[in-house]
């Protein structure tokens, strides 16, 4: 009896290792494609494809488009309007160490 519990034991651990449960993200949405630190910024860029219609819950101030991230020395160059598509390649996070802010960008087409 003990002899088949060890084989089945075996059976089912060769089988987790030919089977994983989890998926295969790789180059997936959230993979990390670079992650840089000055002074007290942090900044984490990751891979995030998605295509989002600009619906009535958004609010007008968070329809700026701007020229890059951060407001010194960016330009804002449009504002979206409802029904509006957009499509998000990356997204930009960038955290402040010393005050524990974090803000979010997304890299749009």
């Amino acid at each position: 009896m003990n002899h088949k519990l060890f084989i089945a034991c075996i059976l089912l651990f060769c089988t987790t290792i030919l089977f994983p449960d989890t998926p295969d993200y790789a180059d997936s949405n959230g993979t990390v494609l670079s992650e840089t630190q000055s002074g007290n910024a942090k900044i984490i860029v990751r891979k995030y494809v998605q295509r989002i219609e600009i619906g009535d819950l958004s609010d007008s101030v968070n329809r700026t488009v701007w020229s890059s991230p951060g407001f010194s020395g960016a330009q804002q160059i449009h504002t979206l309007e409802l029904g509006d598509y957009i499509d998000i390649d990356r997204i930009f996070v960038r955290t402040d160490l010393s005050e524990e802010k974090t803000q979010t960008w997304m890299s749009i087409t």
